[in-house]
């Protein structure tokens, strides 16, 4: 309790003898604050952000991500596994089109 409890040079906030329940009264906005959900909500950002051939500018994501204290990594793997989707995608678009040849 000591660590929540303000301090301020010309001692605490109530009176030596005070019930804990007036000290309640005196956190309770300070614990409201406490309360409040802790989650950061990351805003994502579109692939064609990362993709060079799409206008893109990867290092530009990169720095970005080393000014908010991220680690840069994330860009390249991001930039692998797009790599790796486009490759299976023309793969499943190929065989589909042989499906539609032996369908017709």
């Amino acid at each position: 309790l000591a660590a929540v409890l303000p301090t301020s040079s010309s001692g605490p906030p109530f009176r030596k003898g005070a019930s804990a329940e007036q000290i309640l009264q005196l956190l309770r906005p300070s614990l409201r604050r406490v309360r409040a959900p802790l989650v950061s909500r990351a805003m994502t950002i579109g692939i064609e952000c990362l993709r060079k051939e799409k206008g893109g500018d990867p290092d530009a994501v990169r720095q970005s991500e080393k000014n908010r204290f991220r680690d840069g990594k994330l860009v390249d793997k991001a930039l692998e596994l797009d790599g790796q989707w486009v490759k299976q995608k023309f793969a499943f678009d190929e065989k589909r089109k042989e499906v539609g040849k032996v369908q017709a």
